[in-house]
């Protein structure tokens, strides 16, 4: 059986759905595309905070907040490469490479491109690494 997106998130709590400015204020701002899945899910529920699997736990930022963050992690000077979407609540933070789209993990100390791991192919692979961690 195929798991989706809804199963995978099924204990996360999710926000609201977001002001369609936001969304649409986010795209204009960043120099490359959302992967089509996760924009899906920003356009729901606004990101979310909560267990993904028995292990993982997952906190992914509101669209809003987004470009604050990654200015506030100084991603642009560390890895620009990345777009930093979220984290653990610890020391991992959870990113979209931006010249493929493709999710990864990379540690907000010392971050880089060199250090980052990848999730996932696409949101859900991203949400089944989490899953099956």
């Amino acid at each position: 059986m195929d798991t989706t997106i809804e199963q995978l998130l099924h204990k996360l709590n999710r926000n609201e759905k977001p002001n369609d400015n936001d969304v649409l204020k986010l795209t204009s701002q960043i120099d490359f595309s959302l992967p089509q899945d996760f924009l899906l899910f920003l356009n729901e529920f606004n990101g979310g905070e909560g267990f993904v699997g028995e292990n993982s736990y997952l906190i992914l930022w509101k669209t809003g907040d987004l470009i604050e963050f990654n200015h506030g992690y100084m991603v642009n000077e560390f890895a620009p490469e990345l777009f930093l979407i979220g984290s653990d609540g610890a020391g991992t933070a959870y990113a979209i490479r931006k010249i493929d789209g493709t999710f990864v993990e990379v540690p907000f100390i010392g971050m880089s491109i060199e250090e980052s791991e990848k999730c996932g192919d696409n949101f859900k692979g991203f949400l089944g690494y989490l899953n099956n961690a």
